[in-house]
């Protein structure tokens, strides 16, 4: 499994900005994090910011994230990508703009020959 950063690491304070969707904390924190595609964050649910920003529906930091090198096919230790992530959650029709927003992101980032692939997922 991949090295998950604990509470107190910049890359902790990266993921929980971003679950949080503080814009301005996930800018300050990028450039003093050694990756901004580590994972991080609970022992039952370390994921990477990006995918956080996209499990809680908040399409700035997603962006910011992507702009800054966050990897868009990465998965958490379940194997479930930022499409799942977006897809996966009771809050959908309460954030559903919200959502969309990060879908459209997402799609434009997504490397073409692996969207098929995350779409099947998706339909499980």
């Amino acid at each position: 499994m991949a090295k998950v950063y604990l509470p107190g690491s910049k890359e902790y304070m990266l993921v929980r900005a971003a679950y949080d969707g503080k814009l301005e904390d996930v800018l300050r924190l990028i450039p003093e994090v050694e990756t901004v595609n580590g994972l991080a964050g609970w022992e039952w649910s370390p994921a990477t910011a990006l995918w956080w920003a996209c499990r809680r529906g908040h399409p700035q930091v997603v962006k910011a994230l992507l702009q800054n090198g966050a990897n868009v096919v990465l998965t958490d230790p379940g194997k479930r990508t930022v499409f799942t992530a977006v897809m996966d959650s009771r809050r959908w029709i309460r954030e559903a703009q919200r959502r969309l927003n990060v879908l459209i992101i997402l799609l434009q980032w997504y490397p073409p020959s692996q969207l098929q692939t995350a779409t099947k997922e998706i339909d499980r």
